[in-house]
């Protein structure tokens, strides 16, 4: 219980920390900070019947990725860090005009 409330509350990118990569929000977490800008991360996917975050299946389901191509959120992560796309006037209170 400690070490998952630890993880959560570490930031990006240190080691132990807990993000999601940029375009396809894949949860990752932080195994070893290297000294180029990059980290080598657990990946993790989402199982089939449950949607609960799994390690990923594979020959390691490690991979080396940029820091910057790491997010706190699933959100940021899916729209990189900026807002999505849409409907961006407001509505007016009070019926039509």
């Amino acid at each position: 219980m400690l070490a998952a409330q630890f993880t959560e509350d570490t930031p990006l990118p240190l080691p132990g920390s807990t993000g999601y990569l940029r375009g396809t929000a894949t949860k990752a977490r932080v195994l070893r900070r290297n000294g180029d800008g990059t980290c080598l991360v657990q990946l993790f996917q989402r199982h089939p019947r449950t949607w609960a975050w799994e390690p990923a299946t594979g020959s390691s389901g490690n991979r080396e990725v940029a820091e910057a191509d790491l997010y706190p959120t699933e959100r940021e992560a899916m729209f990189c860090g900026r807002p999505p796309k849409g409907r961006r006037e407001t509505r007016r209170k009070g019926g039509r005009a």
